[in-house]
Formats: structure tokens, C-alpha cells, sequence
């Protein structure tokens, strides 16, 4: 499929003008609906589930300095670098001036922390 080059507001416009497509939406919908229904009844233990997951979580990021320098030294020590950014500007500027560096010319993974925006304007 290849990308649009409609705007948001235009590709809302033609889905709305299309009683087909959203029957399938739809259709699609109740579908994914049932099959979670179906799946979450036949999985019991399902709130369990949850509060383990919850309980992980916080465990998780109460202690997440240590997961964090414990990540960072395996990292090392296969060779990688790692760069603590104290915001998003840090690391847009930090991963800016890689790529310049190296001459990369695309980047994937280009939404976080806003970067295409950051690397359009600055390149």
C-alpha cells in the first residue's frame, strides 16, 4: 500500500463518504469485541492476572535506577554506548549530531522524543 498524501481531515471525509468501509470497520469491531470476550471468559484467572501485572509495574519502577544501570552496564559490555539525555531536546540534539557525523540520511524509530520534527528542522 502506498502512503496518502491526503491530509487527516480529507482521509476523515472520504471514510465517512464510504457506507462500505465502515460496515467492515464495524464488522471488524464486534469481531475483535467477541473475540475478547470470548477469550477473557475462558481465561479465569484474569483479574489475577492483572494485579500481578500491576504489582510488577510498580515493583518495576520503584526500582527502575537500578534496572536502568544494571541495563546500561550489559549494554557496555557488549560493546554498545549509552547516553542519559536529562530531556527530550538532549537526546534530539545528541542523536542530531550522530547523524550528521555519520552522514545518515534516515533514521528509523523517528517519533520519539519528536525527533523527525527535530531533524527536519535542523538538517
Amino acid at each position: 500500500m502506498a502512503p496518502t498524501e491526503l491530509s487527516f481531515y480529507d482521509r476523515i471525509s472520504d471514510a465517512l463518504a464510504n457506507p462500505d468501509g465502515q460496515l467492515a470497520i464495524a464488522a471488524g469491531a464486534k469481531t475483535k469485541y467477541d473475540n475478547r470476550a470470548r477469550a477473557m471468559s475462558e481465561f479465569p484467572s484474569m483479574e489475577m492476572t492483572r494485579d500481578r501485572a500491576r504489582s510488577i509495574r510498580a515493583h518495576t519502577l520503584s526500582q527502575l535506577d537500578k534496572f536502568l544501570a544494571e541495563f546500561a552496564d550489559n549494554v557496555e559490555a557488549l560493546g554498545g554506548h549509552i547516553f542519559w539525555a536529562k530531556d527530550a531536546q538532549e537526546c534530539n540534539q545528541y542523536i542530531n549530531e550522530i547523524a550528521k557525523a555519520k552522514e545518515y540520511s534516515s533514521l528509523p524509530k523517528l517519533n520519539l522524543c519528536l525527533l523527525k520534527k527535530f531533524l527536519s528542522i535542523n538538517s
